[in-house]
């Protein structure tokens, strides 16, 4: 008896031991998978906001603007069909000519190491896609702008290659458009030029509608395309119906697959920064439309076919952007003030990457901007406390009528700083200052950067080890009420 009791309770004390090493592996992975996948989980556990049919009706001339070959027709597809079917006049500008995406060159040429002529050749691949797909839709090529940016240097081109003693070398090898098909012949890579070429296409144009990217798009030469059209845009004081469509966000949209009978929906995460969506129903018909038409991207078919496809849905989505105007008071501001943080101008999705989840302190939760008599100042607030090894940036274009001026703020342990990326950057302010309280961080500056100035164009990011964490969209203040 007690040699079989004993048995038994060793034999019982091994389960129990297996138990609690399976119950603490269950734990111990249920906790990594949600860490890595927190960000995209609300877009499976929570249910979507109703949203309001799109008051889209085409004007006589319709614009859209797309970063790479085939995202006009990804977010801009529906646009298109429906301004065409109503007789109306549609353009569609291409910035790059997706020629630097090195996964697309390797399937394409069966190369592991794709060399500046592949990524040309991938160039004049996709513009041939481009061509055939417009004319599925009924845009004829004539009516197609290849501008022959870099693909991959848009953000490059807006914030630090504006000039022209500053060109960019993109992935096809050179510092000017190689195409012969090019809007401009030889045109030089840097973001002045980029503008040029947008302020000859709208003037001539005089577009009643223009379509172009989402600022809160997380691909770079997306929310950067969008900066340009409006940087361009307030520039010219050119007033027209403005729509925005998203195409990169996280795994969204989801499902990636074929779905036409399913609603295309924003991403969660994106419900409350601001943006009103709309929806933009498709018929099966157009749908069918819109999906042959991507199937002429054969290069990028091959390499995200099911990422493509489940932009097909019983809808496009379109949106817009309210007016912001800048806030004013009598007192100088108090930014450690319980509660949210006052005079906000732009909201950010938090928590929404893993890179942001795991680095709060870089995690931008809004900025704002306030103007009192003397001063200007821009704050921001972060998930987790403001920390010393994080760069944070306010980078603001100021817009007045004969001229434009942009600063660049960098702040990181202790030190503020403006870096001269253009011949129009400003330096630093002798009287300029910063200040941290927990989360949030503002800057205090001098008043006269905005006096004669209709609107400030602004924004924030954040840096950890030279690799950026966060970025707010760019959004345009208006300072005329001032």
């Amino acid at each position: 008896m007690e040699l079989t009791g004993g048995g038994t309770t060793v034999v019982t004390r091994k389960r129990q031991r297996k138990w609690w090493i399976f119950l603490f592996l269950f734990i111990f992975i249920g906790g990594i998978v949600t860490l890595f996948y927190k960000p995209y989980l609300r877009e499976f556990l929570t249910s979507s906001k109703p949203l309001p049919q799109a008051p889209f009706s085409p004007g006589e001339r319709t614009l859209i603007i797309a970063p790479h070959p085939d995202d006009e027709t990804l977010g801009g597809g529906g646009v298109i069909m429906k301004a065409l079917q109503e007789k109306k006049d549609v353009r569609v500008v291409v910035v790059t000519t997706g020629d630097g995406y090195r996964r697309a060159a390797q399937k394409a040429f069966s190369v592991e190491h794709p060399t500046s002529e592949l990524f040309r050749k991938l160039g004049e691949l996709r513009h041939e896609e481009t061509v055939r797909a417009m004319r599925s839709f009924g845009v004829t090529e004539n009516h197609i702008y290849f501008l022959g940016y870099p693909d991959g240097g848009m953000n490059s081109l807006w914030v630090r290659d504006w000039d022209y003693d500053h060109l960019h070398r993109g992935l096809n090898g050179a510092e000017h458009a190689p195409y012969p098909f090019v809007y401009e012949k030889n045109a030089p890579y840097c973001g002045a030029n980029v503008c040029k070429n947008l302020e000859e296409i709208i003037l001539q144009y005089k577009p009643t509608d223009i379509v172009y990217p989402d600022p809160e798009d997380q691909h770079h030469d997306h929310w950067a395309t969008n900066a340009f059209v409006k940087y361009t845009l307030t520039k010219l004081s050119y007033v027209c119906n403005e729509w925005e469509y998203l195409v990169h966000r996280g795994d969204w949209p989801q499902p990636w697959a074929y779905d036409p009978n399913k609603s295309l929906e924003p991403p969660k995460s994106l419900e409350n920064v601001g943006a009103q969506w709309f929806v933009l129903p498709l018929s099966r018909d157009e749908a069918t439309r819109k999906y042959h038409a991507l199937k002429q991207y054969s290069t990028q078919v091959a390499v995200m076919g099911e990422f493509l496809a489940a932009f097909v849905r019983k809808n496009d989505l379109i949106e817009r952007w309210p007016k912001i105007s800048l806030p004013q008071s009598d007192q100088e501001p108090d930014f450690r003030q319980a509660g949210g943080l006052p005079y906000r101008v732009i909201d950010d999705a938090v928590s929404d990457t893993v890179t942001r989840e795991l680095e709060g302190e870089a995690d931008i939760r809004g900025v704002a901007a306030v103007l009192t008599k003397d001063n200007l100042f821009l704050a921001l607030e972060t998930r987790r406390n403001i920390h010393k090894n994080v760069e944070y940036s306010f980078r603001f274009r100021v817009f007045r009528d004969s001229s434009i001026d942009r600063m660049d703020l960098l702040i990181t342990d202790g030190i503020i700083e403006a870096r001269t990326y253009a011949k129009n950057s400003l330096s630093l302010p002798k009287d300029a200052s910063f200040s941290v309280d927990g989360n949030r961080l503002w800057v205090k500056l001098p008043r006269s950067l905005v006096n004669g100035a209709k609107s400030l164009y602004l924004n924030a990011d954040s840096f950890v080890r030279n690799q950026q964490v966060d970025k707010t969209a760019w959004r345009l203040i208006d300072l005329s009420s001032r």
